[in-house]
């Protein structure tokens, strides 16, 4: 039984659905995040919002449903102990999702150049099919959409597999400069985590309450 079948299922606390409320604003943040801080890395754009700013935003949200939950339990522990364990476990997820933003900009930082040429083209490459998992999360998670979940959970299968084949690639190109391989290798690592963060929340509308956060039986 998944997540969202716990919330049909049950008349949930009105502190439960403003964690709920919360962790969609999250999700919206970090989208906003991913965006400007991957087109700040990868395509040279200037950065048009505050990261630290909107990363904190998440951080208080996260805190505020952390709260919300030993609230709710102390008033009544009997009630939505499922679903308030997994929000409590996949409220973290959300909040690195925002917090992989900030480090993304800071790498960036460090690069001798703009960001050009193949390596890079398949890193956005890369990047664009994440970007795609965030307005399917409204779908899956927020709309509850169990197929969608999968179709998320999926594409981070896929994403695993263009970072290891863009690593080697890397690794393998002799007319890249240190500094860029050092560059575009943490890149490529932080950008993979946010699709690996995204897959872990999906998981909580398709998988068990025993196997969320891991990778779905489907794909072995």
């Amino acid at each position: 039984m998944g997540f969202f079948d716990f919330i049909r299922s049950n008349q949930t606390s009105p502190l439960i659905q403003q964690c709920l409320t919360d962790m969609q604003v999250m999700l919206e943040i970090a989208e906003e995040i991913f965006t400007a801080a991957t087109a700040y890395a990868l395509d040279n754009q200037t950065l048009k919002i505050d990261l630290k700013a909107r990363d904190e935003e998440i951080n208080n949200r996260e805190v505020g449903i952390r709260g919300r939950l030993q609230e709710h339990f102390h008033q009544d522990p009997k009630q939505d102990i499922t679903i308030g364990l997994i929000l409590m476990s996949i409220v973290q997820d959300a909040e690195r999702a925002g917090d992989l933003g900030k480090s993304i900009a800071k790498m960036a930082d460090l690069a001798h150049r703009n960001r050009i040429g193949t390596r890079v083209q398949e890193l956005r490459n890369i990047r664009d099919l994440i970007a795609k998992m965030f307005p399917q999360m409204k779908q899956g998670f927020i709309g509850k959409d169990a197929w969608v979940a999968r179709v998320v959970m999926d594409q981070n299968i896929n994403i695993k597999s263009l970072t290891t084949q863009f690593m080697r690639n890397l690794a393998n190109d002799a007319e890249i400069s240190v500094n860029e391989a050092v560059v575009l290798a943490a890149l490529a690592r932080m950008i993979s985590r946010v699709s690996a963060h995204l897959s872990n929340i999906m998981s909580s509308v398709v998988m068990p309450f025993d196997q969320i956060r891991r990778a779905p039986s489907w794909s072995e």
